[in-house]
Formats: C-alpha cells, sequence, structure tokens
C-alpha cells in the first residue's frame, strides 16, 4: 500500500494559503491553494481532488473522481482537498479557475 503524503500549513500571505511536502521525489515542492478555493470548498462542505482533464487541471467534487493512494492530501477546514500526484508534479497553484464547470462534462468524454 503507498503511504499517503500529507501537505504541512507553511503560512498564510493575502488570499493564499501555502502548503508544502517533505518528500524526495518534490524536493520541498510547494503548492498554493487560492482563498477562492478554500472558501469554495468550505461552503460546499465536500472532499474535492485535483485531477487531469482535457484542459488540463480540475477541482472536482470526489464522487466524480475518487481519491487514489498516491494522492496528496491537503486539509481545507473539515474537508480534504486531495492532489493527483500526476498534476503535483505540473502545478504549484490551485486556482479558482480550475474549480469544475458542468460545460466540461460536454466537451471532455472521461469526466
Amino acid at each position: 500500500m503507498a503511504s499517503i503524503i500529507y501537505y504541512s500549513f507553511l503560512r498564510q500571505i493575502t488570499g493564499t494559503i501555502i502548503y508544502a511536502v517533505s518528500n524526495p521525489q518534490y524536493h520541498m515542492k510547494e503548492i498554493k491553494v487560492d482563498n477562492e478555493v478554500i472558501e469554495f470548498i468550505r461552503k460546499k462542505g465536500r472532499d474535492y481532488r485535483v485531477s487531469t482533464s482535457c484542459y488540463g487541471p480540475v477541482v472536482l467534487p470526489i464522487e466524480m473522481k475518487p481519491p487514489k493512494e498516491t494522492d496528496i492530501i491537503i486539509p481545507v477546514g473539515k474537508n480534504i482537498l486531495y492532489v493527483s500526484i500526476v498534476q503535483a508534479k505540473y502545478i504549484d497553484r490551485v486556482t479558482s479557475a480550475m474549480i469544475y464547470d458542468s460545460s466540461f462534462r460536454k466537451k471532455c468524454s472521461f469526466l
């Protein structure tokens, strides 16, 4: 079983919370989670996952894309933002532009 990677809270700057992970594969990689994304997750009261879509990274409810053992876990209040290990290699920020829009479903057949 793969070990789950937990991000630890580093600091908060205006409108953005920054998390980092200590893992040899990422060399203390930082991922910033914008305040709009944090507020969205708290308001919805459910867990989300940063996954891959035909347009790049997308923040989806875990009911649409369940988390994997290799995902990175970022606590967001009482909820969790899972980050696909594939996306974690390429992104350094989770923005509100990544939040799922139902119009993607029509264009991305795998969602």
